[in-house]
């Protein structure tokens, strides 16, 4: 789980593109593209979020979560 609520990160994110889709507005194909150029960042071996998660032993999850984050802006594209 990425945040602390309750929900996961592939029912957030569909509810904020949800969302997004009844306000008529559509993710900038300029955007995604960023997002997942940063989330690549997120996860190299210099990122100290990537030592972090790996401190608190839950890296595996993270990691995980960080991949289908990645798959479901790849979808929007």
């Amino acid at each position: 789980m990425l945040w602390q609520g309750g929900f996961t990160d592939t029912i957030f994110f569909e509810q904020q593109m949800s969302m997004l889709t009844k306000l008529m507005i559509k993710p900038n194909n300029l955007l995604i593209p960023r997002a997942l150029q940063a989330l690549d960042l997120l996860t190299t071996k210099d990122s100290e979020l990537d030592e972090l998660w790996q401190d608190l032993g839950e890296y595996t999850e993270w990691a995980a979560n960080i991949e289908q984050l990645k798959e479901l802006l790849q979808s929007k594209l």
